[in-house]
């Protein structure tokens, strides 16, 4: 009898668990596709739902099946990041451990980067929210940079990935707005981000932070780290001093470069 009790106890306990993942995935659908496709949280239907800004332009994107692996890796990326506030490494690691119909298929992967750019574009558009769009952007880059040939982990902290996050990033505050609008508006088909970006090249300068005292500063005027060529600093005085907090990002930054040509020569 007790036995049965604690198999019925185990069989209540699944479905309420099986239940909090429908709901938790259904969430996480909807949040992406209302973001993706340009509709209000009801407008589950996609691009004919009302649109959330006033292009009501789907930039280009393919608008793949709900039961196409891209929508799976989605729903999974969504639940990580909302739900389970999950790091973005660790996060890119869960999908590419789970969802292997996507990064190693080209096409796949080139459908979930435009729906990710679809994403970011509508997000400026509404709320011009630069710092918000770092784990997209962190997402497109490693999309854009992976073959079958590397691990995902190799490509992380490469010159290219360091050096773009850093400049998107770098300056901090309205400054970032720049380089957030260029690196969405390269990536999109329409002209949705022209008018802002071409704003944004008017009044923002191009900034980055040095890492020793922190200052902000236009970019020209700081030089970068001739080991790693990524982090930057407005002289040489703020090198040296920085170098001892330096020394082992540096090294990270040079052994993930040596990883990646190693893998990708092979």
């Amino acid at each position: 009898m007790t036995s049965r009790k604690r198999n019925k106890a185990k069989e209540r306990k699944a479905k309420k668990a099986e239940k909090e993942v429908e709901s938790h995935t259904r969430a996480a659908r909807k949040h992406w596709i209302c973001w993706a496709f340009g509709v209000n949280d009801d407008g589950m239907a996609g691009p004919g739902g009302t649109s959330i800004h006033a292009e009501g332009c789907n930039h280009g994107i393919v608008i793949p099946d709900m039961d196409h692996p891209v929508c799976a890796f989605m729903d999974s990326f969504y639940v990580n990041a909302i739900v389970k506030k999950t790091e973005m490494a660790s996060n890119l690691e869960d999908t590419y451990q789970n969802h292997p119909q996507v990064w190693n298929n080209d096409n796949n992967r080139k459908i979930a980067t435009a729906l990710f750019v679809s994403i970011g574009t509508n997000m400026l558009l509404i709320t011009r929210a630069a710092k918000e769009l770092l784990s997209i952007e962190f997402t497109i880059l490693m999309l854009e940079n992976y073959d079958c040939r590397v691990e995902i982990s190799s490509i992380i902290g490469t010159r290219d990935m360091a050096s773009k996050l850093r400049d998107l990033y770098g300056g901090g505050g309205e400054s970032t707005v720049r380089d957030v609008l260029k690196f969405f508006r390269k990536r999109t088909t329409c002209k949705c981000l022209k008018a802002m970006h071409l704003e944004a090249r008017k009044t923002l300068p191009k900034l980055g932070g040095c890492e020793g005292c922190d200052e902000v500063k236009e970019r020209t005027l700081l030089m970068v780290c001739s080991r790693c060529g990524i982090s930057q600093y407005c002289s040489r005085k703020c090198q040296v001093a920085a170098w001892d907090e330096h020394k082992c990002e540096c090294d990270r930054y040079v052994k993930a470069q040596q990883r990646y040509a190693m893998n990708n020569s092979a």
